[in-house]
């Protein structure tokens, strides 16, 4: 089921009593499904720092869903921050604007402080799609800027700066399925538009020292972007400061980094004063002479010299993002795709024909499930059964390991641009992995162990292994799977939250799904599914997202 949505403010509503059908976040955990807030139902973890969580929540009274912002319980009696949280409150509650999350109310209770705010449905920052795609297209970088732009201008009208501004700090509204593939694929959906939440150190644009809970000489605020003066005074800054970090943000949507980094601040601010940000040309970078000059303006170390208001900066902005522009960007990406592929065929031609050779050698399954028999595996079959697990909120058959070690694979071969999804659990102590392999190596690892004490996930390939940020599991709890492959790299989402990726040394031309065990006779698998991501022209395939830096 699919929540409703209104187009404006973008709170959704489910039926009450439904909550299976919000999948946004994490499961709560044993100690934050004991949290209470009265009038709310926590449903979902959709954040968390050092500071507190953002839940995903229903408000009773109206039926809809809502993020809940709260300070950690070993800071929640902190009245400065506790300060802060309500301003960041009160601050948000003067601003109407479709680039810009809404707050509804702002609540004490039990000691502690909540913002009720605007769910943004998608579950993903600006900061995910770089680091996921890494840099992107001049085209639609300029239109993160300018999205975030308008916001700001709104927030400044009312005398607003917010002090924070960063792709973490910068939402992709987005109802419904995710597209998958390219960061443009997600920007194409009717309905994607960039919200600036984290307001948490706004202060008044027009000196309204009150209207703030810093102290004058204090520094709060992101270090990479920063601007000169926030370093010297958090107090003494105007709407120059959040065109500065707006323009940092720029430079790294184009090329996937932030222009100075240092181990400390003070390194990190001498960069800063020495000069321009750096040419992204310099680096192969295809950005065009207008989109640097603007760069350039809104990055000036002096902020006489930047602009002075959004409304100069955004009539600039558009002529950034020209036809002729967008046209060259979209030739200069497929000559990259063109140079990352095998052989020796033509720039303009090679996609094509490596997906028409792709489609005859390595047939697509067209049957949705892959679950229902053993006949679509390979490997010891003789080690699984199917059968419909033992308990009543199955509802379908489950590939069922009867033995230590057994191992299977996907008999029929898969090509780039292929979704898998599953459901499996792991109701004893052992480990079970799920691999894809490309011929008869396994190129990428998920692993599941589980012991007396709880659960570790990880993530394998190239002879290195990462940990992952999973919630733990009951032994009969399922953990829904999501593996998006492409010729470039592995998407892994776990309970529909961006998880892990694996970027290939080589472009991937086909692969297998395997399942195996090892310590534990009883992993469970089931609902696999099998179909193509979200087509781009005729041949079908989704375009190729670029490398992560």
């Amino acid at each position: 089921m699919t929540a409703d949505r209104e187009s404006l403010t973008g709170d959704t509503t489910i039926p009450a009593g439904d909550s299976q059908a919000v999948l946004a976040g994490r499961p709560l955990s044993d100690e934050q499904s004991l949290l209470s807030l009265p009038g709310y139902e926590l449903l979902r973890l959709l954040g968390q720092g050092g500071m507190g969580s953002v839940f995903l929540a229903r408000q009773t009274s109206l039926n809809r869903l809502v993020a809940v912002k709260m300070l950690g319980a070993h800071i929640a009696g902190d009245e400065v921050l506790m300060r802060r949280l309500e301003r960041e409150a009160v601050t948000l509650a003067t601003l109407s604007h479709p680039n810009i999350v809404t707050c509804h109310d702002v609540l004490q209770h039990a000691g502690n402080t909540f913002i009720i705010m605007q769910y943004v449905p998608g579950g993903m920052g600006v900061g995910d799609v770089i680091r996921l795609h890494g840099r992107l297209p001049e085209e639609l970088a300029t239109r993160i800027v300018r999205e975030a732009a308008r916001g700001l201008a709104h927030a400044h009208d009312r005398g607003i700066v917010h002090r924070d501004v960063k792709p973490d700090n910068m939402l992709v509204f987005l109802d419904g399925d995710r597209p998958a593939g390219s960061a443009e694929a997600l920007f194409e959906a009717p309905d994607a538009r960039v919200m600036l939440m984290d307001f948490g150190i706004a202060k008044g644009a027009k000196g309204d020292a009150a209207a703030d809970v810093t102290q004058p000489g204090s520094v709060f605020g992101s270090p990479a972007y920063m601007s000169p003066e926030q370093f010297r005074d958090t107090t003494a800054v105007d709407v120059r400061t959040d065109i500065y970090a707006l323009g940092v943000a720029y430079y790294q949507l184009l090329t996937g980094d932030v222009p100075f980094a240092a181990g400390n601040a003070v390194e990190c601010m001498r960069q800063k004063l020495n000069g321009p940000v750096p040419d992204p040309r310099e680096q192969s970078i295809p950005v065009s002479d207008a989109c640097y000059t603007v760069l350039c303006r809104m990055t000036e170390p002096d902020p006489d010299r930047r602009y002075s208001d959004y409304e100069e900066l955004l009539a600039q902005l558009p002529r950034v993002a020209s036809p002729d522009i967008a046209r060259g960007q979209r030739i200069a990406s497929s000559a990259r795709r063109s140079r990352r592929l095998r052989g020796a065929l033509a720039a303009g031609i090679a996609l094509a024909v490596i997906a028409a050779v792709a489609t005859r050698i390595l047939p697509r399954p067209t049957s949705p499930s892959l679950s229902a028999s053993l006949d679509a595996w390979d490997g010891d079959t003789s080690a699984w059964t199917v059968a419909s697990p033992d308990d009543a909120s199955s509802g379908e058959d489950a590939l069922i390991c009867l033995q230590d070690g057994g191992r299977l694979a996907l008999r029929e071969p898969q090509v780039p641009g292929r979704r898998i999804t599953f459901h499996m659990r792991l109701p004893e102590p052992g480990a079970a992995e799920v691999t894809l392999l490309s011929g008869d190596d396994g190129v990428w690892v998920f692993r599941w162990t589980r012991t007396p004490d709880g659960s570790r996930f990880e993530a394998a390939a190239h002879g290195r292994t990462t940990q992952l940020s999973i919630s733990d599991r009951e032994p009969w709890e399922w953990l829904s799977i999501d593996i998006r492959v492409t010729a470039d790299q592995a998407i892994l989402y776990a309970d529909d939250v961006l998880t892990a990726y694996e970027a290939w040394p080589e472009p991937l031309e086909g692969f297998r799904l395997a399942l195996s065990a090892e310590g534990t006779p009883l992993p469970q698998f089931k609902g696999f599914r099998a179909r193509d991501m979200a087509p781009d022209g005729p041949g079908g395939r989704p375009p190729l997202p670029a490398q992560p830096r």
